[in-house]
């Protein structure tokens, strides 16, 4: 083994080492705070639920205030010229991908 990747490999395992007494010291860090702090973290969870329940209900609310009847749906979505490209592409490109289930003798 040259010099060059003995140093390579001694980087390496420092840097491991670096890594694996950091995630330790950071999981005893919560551990001892989970401890002392229990309340903390319970009103943290309690927080970040609150959060996300409200990120979903405002995209839930946009959803339906956007695609309020199927018109509205239809007219937005797949009116976009990208949408019309495939759509109208969609029948030779099924064609060309699937030609060996098309073409099948039985």
């Amino acid at each position: 083994m040259s010099r060059h990747r003995l140093v390579s490999v001694r980087t390496r395992l420092r840097r491991r080492i670096l890594a694996t007494v950091l995630v330790l010291a950071v999981a005893s860090a919560l551990g001892w705070m989970a401890i002392e702090y229990s309340l903390f973290l319970y009103l943290l969870y309690v927080a970040v639920s609150l959060l996300i329940g409200a990120v979903a209900t405002s995209t839930l609310i946009w959803m339906l205030h956007a695609w309020r009847t199927p018109d509205s749906l239809a007219g937005s979505y797949w009116n976009h010229p990208a949408h019309q490209e495939l759509l109208a592409r969609i029948d030779a490109v099924c064609a060309e991908r699937f030609a060996i289930d098309f073409n099948r003798e039985e």
